[in-house]
């Protein structure tokens, strides 16, 4: 997309979100939301980043960063940030699910590689936990050309869901991960979906 695009879309976001009613305007690239314990904060840090984090009782419990590229996936980021401020045990975390199946290797793919190596370790840790014998890694954006086809699974993080469609005839079944389970580290739900895949 052509950065004055990009630009008047990341305008268009920012306006958008201190219209609402409740917004707090602490700044002039930050806006501020308060639900009961929840105190959500939207970020837009300049190039067309934008960072949403939640907090509750002191605790973060909603990360969650991307470039404003697509409006509808950046729609469906907005829409997970003030789902989860909104909801009740929003930290709730569904049973792993044990079922055979045919994947042995998984990857996660980020833009930089650093979002998408914490959740490639944590996962791998619960699938010892469990028990299972499956390799999970990472990898950015720009490597995944290189790497694609030595695995089973891939899964990007909501930062780079634009790109899906660039690899999905690799031979190698791709899957975007809902932003309200990657900002909330929802790992027994990606697993399951891994283990369906």
């Amino acid at each position: 997309m052509l950065e004055f695009q990009m630009t008047a879309l990341e305008s268009f976001f920012y306006h958008w979100m201190r219209s609402f009613p409740m917004a707090e305007k602490p700044s002039d690239s930050k806006i501020v939301f308060h639900f009961k314990d929840k105190t959500g904060t939207i970020n837009f840090l300049g190039d067309q980043i934008v960072e949403l984090e939640i907090v509750e009782k002191e605790v973060l419990v909603f990360s969650l960063h991307f470039v404003i590229d697509d409006i509808k996936i950046v729609s469906r980021h907005f829409k997970s940030f003030f789902d989860f401020l909104k909801e009740e045990n929003a930290n709730s975390d569904e049973e792993i699910q044990i079922v055979d199946t045919n994947v042995k290797k998984i990857l996660f793919v980020c833009s930089s590689g650093v979002s998408s190596s914490y959740f490639a370790s944590e996962i791998e840790k619960e699938f010892k936990e469990i028990h299972m014998d499956i390799q999970v890694d990472s990898t950015y954006l720009d490597n995944l050309k290189n790497v694609i086809e030595e695995y089973d699974l891939v899964f990007f993080a909501p930062q780079v869901l634009s790109h899906i469609k660039e690899f999905e005839n690799y031979g190698v079944k791709v899957i975007g991960i809902h932003s309200y389970d990657f900002g909330s580290w929802n790992f027994h739900k990606i697993i399951n979906i891994a283990l369906c895949a």
